[in-house]
Order: C-alpha cells, then structure tokens, then sequence
C-alpha cells in the first residue's frame, strides 16, 4: 500500500440502510471543504438507487467521487477493506453515512499532519446533531490507553496513514460495530502515533431521543456492547496482560479486572504512599492497585477520592500551562459517572493524589524520586512528569474511592515558580488529558 499522493485525505463512507436526506447533506459537507484535494469514496450497500443518484448530481463528472456498488454485502469491515484498496490518497478518513463535516475539516486535518510530520492516526473532537440542531458537544483526551481499554472514546470517526495499515493490519471482516475500535487497540500494541485535534471538526448525526426501546433495540444495543467487550479482551490478551473484562449495566463501558492477586508476594517491587486517615469503601484495593501497576508501561496508580455527603474531592489531578494543579471532578456527586464517565472509569492521567499511591520502586529510584526543593501539590506534579518523561504511565482507578483526613497542602508560590523553571516546555504544551475546550481551574469537566 504505497501512498500516491501525499497531501490527498480519501474519505471512505460506507453505505447501508440509508437515510436519503442526511446522506445528502453528509455529500454537501464534503463538497463545501475548503481544502479541495480529497476523494469520496462511496462503499453502497444499499439495495435501492438513492446514494449513487445523489452523488452523481452532487458529483458531475468530479474525478474526486469513486463510487462503489459493493457485490458482496458482508458488512462494514469488508466495505472498508475494499474502500483502502481503491483509495489514492495518503489518508484514509473513516466517515459515518449520516454525519457532517465543519467547513475547515480537512484544511485542519491537513495542517495537523503537516506539523506533526505524518501521525499515523488523527482524530478530533465532535457534537451531535439532532436535525438541524448541534448538541452535547465530545471534547477528547489526548491518547488515553487506559481510558481507551475501557470505552472507545476516540468513536469510529477516524484519520489513518495509508501505510499504517501496513503495520495495524485491516479490519477485521469478522467484525462489525468494533471493527474500528479493534483497529485502534491494534494501533496502540504497535505503538502507532496518535494526534489528537481538539476542535469539532464533525458533527455525528443522532436520532430522536424519544424512540421507544424495545425488546429488538436493547438486544442489538447488547450485541453491541458485547462485541467490544471481546475485542477488548483480546487486546489484553494479545498484550499479555492478566485482566477480566466485565460487563457494567450502563453499557457505556466495561470494566476490567486486572490480576493483581500477587501484590503480597511483591512488595519489594513498589512502594506504597500513604498520608494521613486514609479509609476505603472497597475491598481488594491493593490488589487491583498492583494489578494496574505490573504492567511494563505504568509507573505509578492512584485512587479517587471522596468527600463526606457523596462529593468526589478528586480523580487524579489536571494542570495548566503555569503548573498549577486542581483537583478532577471536584465537587461533583460520587453518584454519577461525570462528563464522559470521567467520574468512575480508570484512565491515564497528569498527577494522582499524594495522599495514598503505588509506584514503580526501581522507577522511583531510577527518576530521583521527591525533589526535596518542592513542596505541595508542586511536588507531586514534578514526581509525576518525571514518570512520564520516562515513558511511564499514571493511572487513577476511579472505580476505587477512598476518604481522608488530611490537611490539604496546597504549593507554595516559591515551589509553583521552581516547577515552571523546570518544566517550562512541557507545562507550555498543557495538560495532555483535559480537553482545552473544558473549563481550567476547580470547576473541571462540567459543560454549561
């Protein structure tokens, strides 16, 4: 699969069950783009005429539309295949049949692989679109693997380098609605480049809310859900990685169960920080505490932490571009998931609470541990980037809560000052996990 032209973005969009009107306005949104070099190629599925004829009047005589009429229909992950072998471009942009793309979509996509000299993967932030009207608008993490192994936040509307399915392989034909969510597992095992654009750049479409949900539905929406479920298994497994994937009855994610039984048997391997009354409201802490840990890339594990009266304090730590650190989710209910289920789902994060954590001992030494200049949260923001400097990652379970009685040791302005002598650059770039579109400071993750 050798490119053939380096700045051309092919999207590929598959067709069935087709809802004339809004894959005509999907059409639109592609001719109306400002960056001109791209091809539509169009994988229809559908026993009726309706997608060829809108393309042909939206598309007359436009050598950028390749229209396909599939022969076999055996679904989306064959449609697509087919769709990578016939594309020109270097980019293949996997697009939904009924969604719309922002004007300045592709120009942005363009620019965006232009300064990062070619990720293999791009995605972006999006909305919903309820006929005519935009809402609940998705702001995405940078690449988040933990937070990926549990929901596929990053969603099927994705950019990959045509030579990345060299290395990722193609979808898999005995998928269907995980198909590209395996793709995406794939990519993070080769350790494929992710770029993520934090602008919403489509608008996927959603249908009424008020459709009743019968029996046919719930079952389909289970088949779904399970299909993940398994794809997320085999990451794991692939990955040789000890862990159970379960069901959670939102079906918004899934939980995994990492095998951590052997803490005991390895406490020479990390060391265990914990400050003040620090109480549990769960068994089994320092087991799935290890469980996270032992694995290669991960270097420290932390917990959420709740308030009396059902009010989280924090799920791990968010920073701004002058190292300030502020509390995740802070006080919002420990009764609900949080923007995004950010509130009870594990995911990779900047800084874990200094109150009680594991980390990697061999790491500990290896990066210097504390610096003994800091104090406060500075110093435990500065622990947390070395972490990272070393390719490592911080993981919060917020499936787990904890409470404490401590007093809060907020950083002084000389060690806030220090931390950006030292971490200017990086501090620059902003918090890799939060969303710049969200709200900075202490009322994180809430949309108004």
């Amino acid at each position: 699969m050798a490119d053939r032209d380096g700045s051309k973005i092919s999207i590929l969009v598959w067709a069935k069950d087709t809802a004339g009107v809004f894959f005509k306005d999907m059409v639109d949104s592609v001719k109306e783009q400002s960056y001109k070099n791209y091809e539509l190629v169009v994988l229809d599925e559908n026993t009726h005429r309706e997608c060829e004829k809108i393309c042909s009047e939206v598309f007359p005589h436009d050598g950028r539309l390749i229209y396909h009429r599939m022969k076999k229909k055996n679904g989306l992950s064959y449609a697509l295949n087919a769709g990578f072998h016939q594309m020109t471009g270097a980019y293949a942009f996997i697009f939904g049949q009924h969604d719309k793309l922002s004007p300045d979509a592709l120009k942005v996509l363009q620019e965006e692989i232009e300064q990062n000299g070619g990720a293999d993967l791009l995605y972006s932030d999006n909305d919903e679109l309820v006929g005519i009207h935009r809402r609940h608008p998705h702001f995405k993490p940078d690449l988040n693997v933990e937070l990926l192994r549990h929901k596929n936040y990053i969603g099927d509307t994705v950019v990959i380098r045509r030579q990345t399915l060299v290395k990722t392989g193609l979808l898999n034909e005995n998928l269907m609605a995980a198909a590209v969510y395996d793709l995406l597992l794939r990519a993070v095992e080769k350790k494929c480049s992710f770029s993520h654009v934090p602008r919403l750049l489509y608008h996927s479409r959603v249908f009424a809310d008020d459709v009743s949900l019968t029996k046919e539905i719930r079952d389909l929406m289970e088949a779904v859900y399970r299909e993940h479920t398994v794809v997320a298994q085999a990451h794991l497994r692939r990955m040789e990685i000890a862990a159970t994937v379960k069901k959670d009855r939102s079906l918004d994610f899934w939980k995994i169960d990492y095998d951590g039984s052997d803490y005991a048997s390895h406490r020479s391997d990390y060391f265990l920080i914990r400050e003040g009354d620090v109480k549990f409201r769960r068994q089994r802490v320092m087991e799935r505490m290890y469980g996270i840990l032992k694995q290669p890339d991960v270097g420290i594990v932390g917990v959420r932490f709740d308030k009396h009266g059902f009010t989280i304090d924090n799920c791990g730590y968010i920073f701004d571009t002058d190292g300030i650190a502020y509390p995740a989710c802070h006080n919002q209910s420990s009764l609900r998931s949080g923007y995004d289920d950010r509130a009870v789902v594990p995911c990779d994060v900047s800084m874990v609470d200094p109150n009680f954590f594991m980390i990697d001992r061999k790491l500990f030494s290896k990066i210097g541990g504390f610096n003994p200049r800091l104090k406060g949260r500075a110093l435990m923001l500065d622990l947390c980037l070395k972490v990272r400097r070393a390719k490592r990652r911080i993981v919060v379970d917020a499936a787990t809560s904890a409470s404490k009685r401590v007093k809060e040791n907020v950083s002084s302005q000389d060690s806030n000052a220090l931390l950006r002598e030292i971490w200017k650059d990086t501090l620059q770039g902003g918090d890799p996990y939060y969303n710049r579109n969200l709200p900075i400071g202490l009322d994180n993750y809430r949309l108004y």
